[in-house]
């Protein structure tokens, strides 16, 4: 481009200046303007925030034993989802257990270990049906006593009492029962039930 003078090219230059100066651009140059963000619609990639499905597997539990907090202590209450002393010294036992369990039992038991219908508490609730290992004493997660579940100093049990399935691999859990119900003699058992839907029982407590 060619300039017959020079105050015809001082106008262009004024003008340019102008232009710049109030935010835009020439033609065919790039913009400051933000761009829309990226679709979300039909044709973007996958939601990859959502959290992963439970793997479907089962598990063992190696040990159940009298913690040191047993009858020293008192965090929870008789019901599913009572997480506040009830004024009665908690049975707290150690659980060394592998795998997602997404359930708890602890059962009494006779002098021989085998269920004697006389006591259950768990982690299911509401409506949940007991599995037919420990259906016999109660029928739904309503007909008996909560349990609170904690590793460490977290509290793995839901607001409502239910356990969400454990993360796969190995967990040291303090299970914490009332006493306000529980029976003078005979022993106690837990039992697991994992993601897979099995349940499996653990060792068996003589006395508690």
């Amino acid at each position: 481009m060619s300039f017959r003078n020079a105050a015809q090219l001082a106008f262009v230059v004024a003008s340019l200046a102008t232009l710049f100066a109030c935010g835009g651009s020439p033609r065919g140059a790039p913009s400051d303007v933000p761009t829309s963000p990226p679709s979300t619609g039909a044709g973007a990639g996958p939601d990859t925030t959502a959290e992963p499905p439970v793997a479907k597997m089962s598990g063992k539990i190696f040990a159940f034993e009298k913690a040191k907090e047993h009858l020293r202590v008192d965090k929870v209450g008789a019901k599913d989802g009572a997480f506040e002393p009830d004024g009665i010294f908690d049975h707290v036992y150690e659980v060394d257990i592998e795998g997602p369990a997404d359930a708890l039992f602890v059962i009494s038991t006779d002098d021989q270990g085998a269920s004697n219908g006389d006591f259950a508490v768990d982690t299911l609730v509401a409506t949940e049906a007991l599995p037919q290992e420990v259906a016999a004493l109660g029928g739904l997660g309503k007909h008996t006593g909560g349990l609170g579940v904690f590793e460490g100093p977290t509290l793995k049990s839901a607001p409502d009492g239910h356990l969400p399935a454990l993360a796969p691999g190995r967990h040291t859990l303090h299970v914490h029962l009332s006493g306000k119900d529980v029976p003078k003699g005979g022993g106690f058992r837990v039992l697991a039930r994992f993601t897979d839907g099995s349940v499996v029982a653990g060792p068996h407590l003589s006395s508690h």
